[in-house]
């Protein structure tokens, strides 16, 4: 028999009730569309709750690219019915009937980074070739929640949590194999109709057109084209909060565990890594070692023992609360809102490092195929153009300061660190400068090299125009009459002007090794070789 229940209804009303985002980061590129009829369901702009306190709690510049550079959008009705309402299926009630729970879809968002103005967004080229600009991350929002009911228990939130998050199958046997409940836990959901039920439930919700105005665009050129997929996890971010009447203290007490830290539950540990239950309560509390240890990394315990856990790693936050607000603060509000802010930066940077590494491999994958043929400086172009979108990138986004909030920047910490942010910028940025510097050195010495051959080849025509003009101050020139050329003063500066043409072609044919020759003569010690002493005698 399962104990420890959580608070449920919509949290947009409550702000003390349990849910989870799930969050599908993907690449977007906006174009006109003129569509044969109006669409049904659209993506409207998305007026953002408390937006004024949410611009206040980070600073001018982390605001700007969150609420002004980016566009918030808002699903219409109609257009998420296969998420709206559906069932799972829970075991075994006391009774011995079958027991499910009602799972609520709130309207999908879109956060936009980088949104365009809206006068550049034009209607699509007809090269055949979709350019995304690397700068350009969407992240698809699907906030799922529990319908009012009594007994609906933290086991339901973690299976919830671990099944639904997929947006690609994760190994051949996953829905229908170990764990076997995936199926028989959706068996009453629409998207399970479909035939794709893991890609499918997501792109629906990236098919719609967005609505600005009388203006219709497209986000995604073509879904069936794997360019719009950046997330490197087939596993949607979770950002997950878990509502016991005591919060962690409800632990505590079921435990009989007071004081223990958050570290040593097998609840929390399990909604931290998005894990799945155990048969019994007592079995999913239990953990090892090195389970503890992850956990006490990832937690972030300024509140931890008022009963409230929060944590963080690569692809999961979570928040385990209480149902009392915490001295008058809505902690959940806070978590679904100015923390979930935090996230999506976060998690926008570390996608889009991931997009700059994918396009480094094309790029290096297409100079190696060219391997034998000189195309230096186009790829070296490539490289000053991702060196510029990342130095942009960085100027925009590395901020040194996220909020000036205490709290605020000691869980950007714990959630930077979880998320290998500077592991991966120091990477990548390493990786394009040093490319892009590779490349351009390459470029400076074939310059030098042919000023080098040009100036053995200046040389000599030197040297022949003075040879050449040598005659004109001998005493034997008046010999040749210039108004009445013989024909030995003819074939005599004929034969010069081939013979000039000829060593040209001769000093240019062999300049590089003349080059090399004369770079020889100059790196020549003049004293042979001999002592320092000697060289004065």
């Amino acid at each position: 028999m399962r104990c420890l229940k959580i608070h449920c209804g919509d949290p947009a009303e409550t702000s003390t009730s349990s849910f989870t985002c799930f969050i599908l980061p993907f690449a977007y590129k906006p174009e006109l569309i003129t569509p044969l009829h109006p669409p049904e369901k659209c993506y409207l702009p998305f007026e953002i709750p408390n937006l004024d306190w949410r611009e206040k709690y980070l600073t001018e510049e982390t605001a700007n690219v969150l609420f002004n550079q980016a566009k918030w959008f808002e699903l219409e009705e109609g257009g998420y019915n296969h998420l709206k309402t559906f069932r799972i299926k829970q075991g075994k009630d006391d009774e011995g009937k079958d027991r499910t729970c009602e799972v609520r879809c709130r309207p999908p968002r879109l956060v936009l980074f980088e949104w365009p103005d809206e006068n550049r967004i034009t209607e699509k080229s007809d090269n055949g070739k979709t350019d995304y600009d690397l700068l350009q991350t969407g992240m698809l929002i699907v906030e799922l929640y529990f319908g009012e009911c009594r007994d609906v228990f933290f086991e339901d939130l973690l299976w919830l949590n671990e099944l639904f998050r997929y947006w690609q199958k994760p190994y051949q046997e996953h829905d229908h194999g170990p764990p076997e409940k995936y199926m028989d836990f959706f068996k009453d959901a629409g998207f399970i109709k479909f035939e794709d039920h893991y890609l499918t439930r997501w792109t629906k919700l990236l098919e719609p057109l967005v609505k600005l105005g009388d203006k219709y665009i497209s986000l995604i050129p073509d879904l069936s084209d794997n360019d719009w997929r950046v997330h490197a996890d087939s596993r949607a971010y979770v950002w997950t909060a878990a509502v016991l009447e005591k919060g962690g203290n409800s632990l505590r007490d079921f435990f009989n565990m007071p004081g223990a830290p958050a570290c040593r539950f097998g609840h929390w540990i399990k909604l931290l890594n998005v894990d799945q239950p155990e048969e019994s309560e007592l079995s999913t509390h239990g953990s090892t070692q090195f389970e503890r240890t992850w956990a006490d990394k990832h937690t972030y315990k300024r509140w931890e023992e008022y009963g409230t856990f929060y944590g963080y790693n690569y692809h999961c936050g979570a928040m385990l609360a209480p149902q009392k607000k915490a001295n008058g603060l809505p902690l959940c509000r806070h978590f679904r809102e100015i923390y979930l802010d935090q996230a999506l930066l976060l998690l926008y940077l570390r996608v889009t490092l991931f997009r700059f590494s994918k396009v480094l491999h094309e790029i290096s994958v297409g100079a190696r195929k060219d391997n034998g043929h000189d195309k230096t400086e186009e790829w070296s172009d490539r490289f000053k153009k991702l060196r510029w979108d990342f130095s942009l990138f960085t100027n925009l986004y590395q901020y040194p300061l996220l909020s000036n909030h205490q709290q605020s920047l000691e869980m950007y910490s714990i959630a930077r660190a979880a998320m290998d942010v500077d592991d991966l910028f120091r990477e990548v940025q390493q990786e394009i400068h040093g490319c892009e510097e590779h490349l351009a050195n390459r470029q400076m010495e074939k310059i030098s090299q042919l000023t080098a051959r040009l100036t053995v080849v200046a040389t000599g025509g030197l040297v022949f125009a003075l040879a050449h003009g040598l005659p004109s101050f001998m005493e034997s020139a008046d010999k040749f009459d210039f108004d009445k050329p013989s024909g030995p003063s003819v074939l005599f500066y004929l034969g010069s002007v081939v013979l000039f043409f000829g060593i040209i072609a001769v000093i240019i044919y062999n300049s590089k090794e003349l080059t090399r020759y004369f770079q020889r003569l100059a790196d020549k010690d003049p004293y042979g070789g001999c002592p320092d002493n000697d060289r004065n005698k």
